[in-house]
């Protein structure tokens, strides 16, 4: 995908600070002291999810990887609050990667972030780890939402992606 598309996020942000209501969001936690890290094959999804994380939520991004792999063998993801894991990745995909990192213990709050059409279980991404799961197209526009819920202790899950 183009950068454009990702960095387009701007036009949308006044949307993202909005429930689903149309009223300010009010989080249960001050994302100031969030941790993130970042798992994701595509460079340009990388930088702009740096730059949305960074400057608009203003939260603090602990570690990037480009593959599971990569991910698992940073011991740096461990003191995340939020890790954003693609699903669809090569050597290690997210689905593998997350099941790993849950039978390791990790306590950080796992959101996967797919392109993917293919169809996926809510209650097996739940058993394996993931809180939530967000199209990429709709990730700037449902990650505060997405937060918020699962801050609460709810689930997340887009409307867009096809999920029983």
């Amino acid at each position: 995908m183009r950068l454009f598309h990702y960095l387009d996020f701007r036009l949308h942000f006044s949307e993202c600070n909005m429930d689903k209501y149309g009223g300010k969001k009010y989080y249960t936690m001050d994302l100031k002291k969030l941790k993130f890290y970042l798992v994701d094959d595509s460079n340009e999804f990388l930088i702009a999810m740096k730059l949305y994380l960074e400057q608009e939520l203003g939260v603090k991004i602990i570690g990037v990887a480009k593959d599971g792999s990569e991910a698992l063998n940073d011991p740096e993801i461990f003191s995340a609050d939020f890790i954003l894991m693609d699903i669809i990745m090569k050597n290690i995909d997210g689905i593998r990667a997350t099941n790993q990192l849950s039978q390791h213990g990790i306590e950080s709050k796992i959101i996967a972030i797919t392109n993917s059409r293919e169809y996926y279980n809510k209650q097996d991404l739940i058993k394996i780890g993931f809180k939530g799961c967000i199209s990429k197209n709709l990730v700037f526009k449902e990650l505060n939402i997405a937060l918020d819920d699962i801050i609460k202790g709810k689930h997340y899950f887009s409307s867009n992606i096809v999920i029983s």
